[in-house]
């Protein structure tokens, strides 16, 4: 596939990069995506970088690329992940001297008319969500927000030293855990309560892009300990507790309407330790029937979704550190 654009000074063209210039097409892709934190950290020292590019080749190997020419000088690259329902654009970008000229416009327009020759009915892609330039051009382009991914954040021990749940158990009624062993539901779980988070955000569209295209199949490993979630014996989320020697780190995707709170998000945190559900892996953490005391372990860590976070720091900004470098933002739109 290939298209031509002609301007009063350049004559622009997109081509398909076929496997025999895959490595070249990688070291093109490193070059532009520098500045982005997964890229930058990945070349740290030759190891880090020699299993970042093996890594990042395999993957676009599998894909579809084109890169686009200006005057048939290289300037900027598109590398599609080509589902059943969807295209996800795993890497788009222009090199420094080409940007601002729209072509990354241009390169989206491709990508839909991509898709629409396949009869697929959803464009996807992720964007840092500091990158305002590129998000103000999606907005452009009709594209839609329908939330954000996971991101991290940590609870300080000093904040969290002493936890008076005996009011906050009246106000929800208890957190109890169901162990869940079975993939199957594992994954039905996490996709609707993931679901339900997105939906609460961005609306039913993107929760039906979310479901249709795939793009909530989170990796619940097998060395994981993962519990079904029951607010006063209502279900009301799914979480995994990660193999951590030092702190306690967890995963957790819930119901938007009933636990995105700050008491909620205490007493949660609570049941957890106090009913030893990550032992032998949680360390140092003592607990009473009516508070935490968090001793010699520094921190909490908790992934869960952007947004989901956004509510918690409204209600009490103090409660937790947040470093947003890496979060981004998926964006997405359905064609006609």
């Amino acid at each position: 596939m290939k298209i031509t654009q002609t301007n009063q000074k350049n004559k622009v063209k997109i081509k398909r990069v076929f496997f025999w210039r895959l490595f070249w097409f990688a070291k093109l892709n490193i070059k532009i995506h520098k500045k982005d934190p997964i890229f930058r950290k990945a070349q740290v020292n030759f190891s880090a970088r020699l299993k970042f590019f093996l890594s990042f080749s395999w993957k676009i190997f599998l894909q579809t690329r084109f890169i686009l020419l200006e005057n048939g000088h290289v300037a900027g690259t598109l590398s599609l992940d080509v589902k059943p329902n969807s295209v996800f654009v795993y890497a788009v970008g222009l090199l420094e001297e080409y940007r601002r000229k729209g072509y990354g416009s241009i390169l989206m327009k491709f990508t839909e008319d991509f898709a629409k020759k396949r009869k697929i009915d959803f464009v996807n892609f992720s964007v840092l969500l500091d990158n305002e330039a590129a998000i103000g051009m999606y907005n452009k382009l009709g594209y839609e927000s329908q939330g954000i991914g996971l991101t991290l954040i940590r609870y300080i021990k000093e904040k969290l030293v002493e936890i008076n749940t005996d009011e906050i158990i009246d106000e929800f009624g208890e957190i109890t855990f169901r162990r869940m062993i079975h993939s199957k539901e594992i994954k039905s779980k996490s996709i609707y309560w993931w679901s339900e988070e997105i939906e609460a955000f961005a609306g039913q569209k993107a929760k039906e892009n979310s479901i249709q295209t795939g793009l909530l199949d989170f990796d619940f490993r097998n060395e994981w300990k993962i519990f079904e979630i029951l607010t006063n014996n209502k279900e009301s989320g799914i979480v995994a507790i990660l193999p951590s020697g030092i702190f306690l780190t967890l995963v957790f995707f819930s119901d938007p309407k009933n636990t995105w709170s700050v008491n909620w998000t205490k007493l949660f945190i609570h049941t957890i330790v106090n009913e030893k559900l990550g032992k032998p892996l949680i360390k140092n953490l003592t607990a009473t029937s009516s508070s935490i005391s968090l001793n010699t372990t520094p921190l909490i860590q908790v992934f869960l979704t952007n947004q989901h976070k956004d509510a918690l720091a409204e209600a009490n900004k103090s409660l937790f550190i947040h470093d947003p470098d890496e979060d981004r933002q998926i964006f997405f739109k359905k064609l006609d």
